[in-house]
């Protein structure tokens, strides 16, 4: 592997002041991890193994959600709020859409429900500016590299990465980060 790239962001002056503007916006996470009840980081401060982790997605359910983003976006517009950022995907890996790319998603439990979709539709039609955040970090993924603070770690990271291979987990990070957009 090669070393870190720099990369050069231009803001769009409009766009910075559009932020500026809105000042007030939520951000919306929430998965698998949810029925833990503990932390969004469960899977890495219990370093648990995607297998034994997946029994929460078994459970995972967008009960308060259901029928409820327009409610949820009315609520963020009467508090003043003029944006909201979804996490889409967090580190644990699963997804609020349903990629075509794994089953680590909505299609689990919900039935392929989008959930990405059902609160940009319902946020947008309020006037509420969207943002989709992507982890690029997947604990969940058999080719993401493990490093020491994986959930997976162990005293030999290197013999953990024996046969992980992140091209192949980089075509597949592109390919989730393109649906997002066209899905």
């Amino acid at each position: 592997m090669s070393g870190p790239t720099e990369v050069s962001v231009d803001i769009d002056p409009a766009a910075h002041a559009r932020f500026d503007h809105a000042r007030l916006g939520m951000f919306i996470q929430w998965g698998p991890y949810a029925v833990a009840a503990r932390h969004e980081q469960v899977m890495l401060r219990a370093t648990m193994a995607p297998e034994h982790y997946e029994r929460y997605g078994d459970y995972f359910d967008a009960d308060l959600f259901d029928a409820n983003a327009d409610a949820l976006a009315d609520a963020a517009w009467n508090a003043g709020m003029r944006y909201a950022v979804l996490t889409a995907k967090h580190h644990d890996g699963y997804c609020l859409w349903p990629s075509a790319l794994t089953d680590w998603s909505v299609s689990r439990t919900l039935g392929g429900r989008d959930l990405v979709r059902e609160f940009v539709n319902a946020f947008r039609a309020r006037g509420l500016r969207i943002g989709l955040y992507y982890s690029l970090l997947d604990w969940h993924h058999p080719d993401f590299t493990i490093d020491g603070v994986h959930p997976q770690r162990g005293s030999d990271v290197d013999a953990l990465n024996i046969g992980r291979d992140i091209a192949r987990y980089r075509a597949y990070l592109h390919g989730q980060v393109e649906e997002l957009p066209t899905g």
